[in-house]
């Protein structure tokens, strides 16, 4: 019985712990922590349970915790103070401590602390006093500039016009006749007026090139009481116009009825003029972009007819006549076919690059098996993985049907492919796996290879992204120009899908994944 009221005390300690907002914890005489009911977020219980408690204190109140907690071991008396804790992350967090003895036979044997997160607290009271410094300062410095100008009225009105005709900003005050009352000399400058001219009793509005912008920004006014960065356009002294930014407010007397506008402005033609250019200079950039894009364009079409000619009569000469023929001549004849070829797909990258940079490229999509493309696409490149003595494991579904375009999907997987068996040396492994999540195929292919580097994975799926191997010591194909994996990315995403990969490194491989949607009409 003694022992299951005990287990039923346990029992109900640890519920109600588990159960409390603070942090509860049980410490042995070397501060080793045997119970803790939470940790912080960015702690485990597994982490910190065995380790000493003062490991998760600053070093500046370690001494001081360590001082606090062997004061109730030795006095066997509770101790309350305060301490920060500062997470993974940097972050500096309060807690309210309660140190606890527990005795065993007249003996303190463990340590309990309880300890509250205070940190919003903490900040609260610490903008709290922040805010009641900055407000004594704020009242003293009021105090004393109300102390200062109670002197006499009108020496403070001739302080505060002298203020306002240092401004750098112009600023003016219009009765609600329209008529200035005053204006600094900032205003006369920023018109190309003399500094000595007068405006007062003139009337405001004539200043405006469009009545207009006046009628629009004495309405917005009058309906806010005030408005903010108001742009406009004002004659200066020689007639030319300039653009003008506003903030104005409408004062109002003891009843509520207005008086005046006061407010200041700027002169900010030459940042409408920067504008300006900055859009004369995209054009320009959009329009040479435009050429450059239209002279690939032309010039891939150009290359790519010859080197058609050329890959097709390669090709008769080997298949045709190859018996008649000498072993050299036949080398050059494969050396020459090979690198049309290469020419031929780079050509065609070019082409549909344009064609993607000015979103003409259009795909025609069919029901279609995945699967079967995949398997298709694999048994293609079945001779130079052979002479790679390379291995592609597929684990594909038998079928995947949905609707995508064949002939660009296939061009896809045969960059991925491709590219995965470029990448990983001879002996390599490559495997091929196929996954159905929620609405999307999944395929991916995974090599034992070279593998990419953080800053690699960035340069990937863009323009000319070829991460360069030349000179590297590795046996991995070099060959390409940067385009097939963002002409992959494009087409992917035109099929509704997404495309990415993963690499943990240097010579720890790379998956490349792309996912196609599931559409079953």
């Amino acid at each position: 019985n003694l022992l299951l009221k005990l287990k039923e005390s346990e029992e109900k300690w640890r519920a109600l712990s588990e159960n409390s907002p603070a942090h509860i914890m049980l410490c042995d005489r070397e501060h080793k922590i045997l119970f803790i009911n939470r940790t912080v977020p960015d702690l485990s219980k597994e982490e910190v349970i065995g380790t000493p408690a003062y490991n998760y204190i600053p070093q500046k109140e370690r001494q001081l915790a360590i001082d606090y907690r062997d004061s109730v071991w030795e006095t066997g008396e509770p101790i309350t103070y305060t301490t920060k804790y500062k997470t993974k992350k940097g972050d500096t967090r309060y807690f309210d401590v309660w140190h606890s003895p527990i005795f065993q036979n007249g003996k303190v044997t463990a340590l309990v602390s309880h300890q509250m997160d205070i940190t919003e607290r903490k900040k609260v009271e610490e903008a709290l006093e922040k805010s009641e410094q900055k407000f004594k300062h704020l009242s003293n410095e009021l105090e004393k500039k109300v102390i200062e100008r109670t002197k006499e009225l009108k020496e403070s009105e001739q302080k505060f016009r002298k203020m306002i005709s240092e401004l750098d900003v112009g600023y003016y005050n219009i009765g609600m006749d329209g008529k200035f009352i005053f204006h600094n000399s900032a205003f006369n400058k920023i018109g190309g007026y003399n500094v000595s001219e007068n405006f007062i009793g003139k009337i405001g509005k004539d200043f405006w090139v469009n009545p207009i912008e006046f009628k629009h920004y004495m309405e917005q006014i009058l309906k806010n009481g005030s408005i903010e960065n108001f742009i406009a356009r004002v004659k200066k002294k020689n007639g030319e116009g300039i653009f003008i930014e506003l903030n104005s407010h409408l004062v109002r007397d003891m009843n509520g009825n207005p008086t005046n506008i006061e407010g200041t402005f700027i002169d900010v033609t030459q940042k409408f003029e920067y504008e300006k250019k900055l859009r004369e200079q995209n054009l320009r950039l959009k329009e040479i972009n435009e050429f450059k894009t239209n002279l690939m364009n032309r010039t891939s079409h150009e290359l790519q007819t010859p080197l058609i000619s050329i890959l097709g009569f390669t090709d008769i000469i080997l298949h045709k006549y190859k018996g008649k023929l000498d072993p050299d001549l036949i080398e050059y004849l494969e050396i020459i076919n090979k690198k049309t070829n290469y020419l031929t797909r780079t050509i065609r990258s070019l082409i549909d690059t344009a064609y993607l940079e000015k979103d003409i490229l259009q795909i025609n999509v069919y029901k279609e098996d995945l699967a079967l493309l995949i398997r298709d696409c694999v048994k293609h490149f079945d001779r130079i993985i052979k002479f790679r003595n390379q291995s592609v494991i597929l684990n594909v579904h038998n079928i995947l049907i949905t609707n995508f375009d064949k002939g660009t999907i296939h061009r896809v997987f045969e960059s991925l492919l491709e590219n995965a068996i470029n990448n990983t040396p001879s002996g390599g492994k490559i495997e091929v796996r196929s996954i159905i999540e929620e609405d999307f195929y999944i395929i991916s292919l995974k090599d034992n290879g070279i593998g990419l580097l953080k800053e690699e994975l960035r340069q990937l799926f863009k323009p000319f992204g070829k991460i360069e191997r030349y000179g590297k010591g590795v046996d991995v194909v070099i060959d390409g120009t940067g385009l097939s994996l963002y002409i992959s990315k494009r087409i992917i995403e035109l099929h509704g899908g997404k495309i990415w990969v993963k690499s943990k490194g240097r010579n720890l491989g790379s998956t490349f994944y792309f996912s196609l949607p599931i559409v079953n009409d």
